[in-house]
């Protein structure tokens, strides 16, 4: 059952990878969503929630400049996020109403040339990435696109050693020269 929902969770992965998502944020007075984070190319719409009126306003500081103006209740804001990096917001009606937007670097311009084996998938404990040109680097990004290891190869063959981390979904992006490219990757200790 558990490989089942592992294998369910990679295509829903790959389908995700390759559509945009659109992340909702309940937006009322007194909201403090934190952080949300998303991929170049996603969208962000937030839903006015409550009777008083306020402004999505992008704080200074933030990757990419917005402003949603003052709009009353039942409205809605949305933005299409693009660039790598941290977008603080707040209301100018309600200052204490504050997030941060992060887009993080997981949909990443892929030279399809590039060509590796890497096995097993799922991975137990080391993934093996065997190419036939010189690794400069590997990156693990955890499903949410945090960086959880940015090494230099400089060899055509590696290990990466996964064990340390929790089960799920990891992508991988692989660096030769100016190509990369992404995998998805799943851990699964069983």
């Amino acid at each position: 059952m558990k490989r089942i929902l592992l294998s369910l969770l990679a295509l829903f992965a790959f389908a995700i990878n390759y559509a945009q998502t659109t992340h909702n944020i309940n937006w009322f007075t007194g909201a403090s969503p934190g952080t949300t984070i998303v991929a170049s190319g996603d969208t962000v719409n937030w839903i006015w929630t409550d009777g008083a009126s306020h402004s999505v306003t992008s704080d200074s500081g933030s990757t990419e400049t917005f402003d949603s103006g003052i709009l009353p209740n039942g409205s809605t804001y949305n933005r299409v996020f693009t660039d790598p990096g941290s977008n603080p917001y707040f209301c100018v009606v309600h200052p204490m109403m504050q997030g941060t937007i992060e887009v993080a670097l997981i949909g990443v311009e892929e030279d399809r040339h590039l060509t590796f084996q890497y096995y097993p998938n799922p991975v137990k404990d080391y993934l093996k990435i065997d190419s036939p040109l010189i690794i400069d680097s590997v990156q693990l990004f955890d499903y949410n696109g945090k960086l959880l290891m940015d090494a230099p190869v400089a060899n055509k063959a590696t290990n990466i050693y996964m064990g340390v981390f929790p089960e799920g979904l990891y992508f991988l992006t692989v660096r030769s020269g100016d190509a990369v490219k992404a995998i998805q990757v799943v851990l699964d200790k069983d």
